[in-house]
């Protein structure tokens, strides 16, 4: 993927909030999911590296 679409956008993003102060904040509808597999991710790459 070369460039973010509405499409795409859709599909992965739950909410965005735009503060009073300009930032963002994006709930992502995988979170949980994004959050365990760079763990897993995290803890295979450490262990290929001992």
């Amino acid at each position: 993927m070369d460039k973010l679409t509405r499409e795409v956008l859709i599909e992965l993003v739950d909410h965005i909030k735009v503060h009073e102060n300009g930032n963002l904040s994006v709930k992502f509808k995988v979170a949980d999911q994004l959050r365990r597999a760079m763990e897993y991710i995290e803890i295979t790459t450490q262990s290929e590296a001992v």
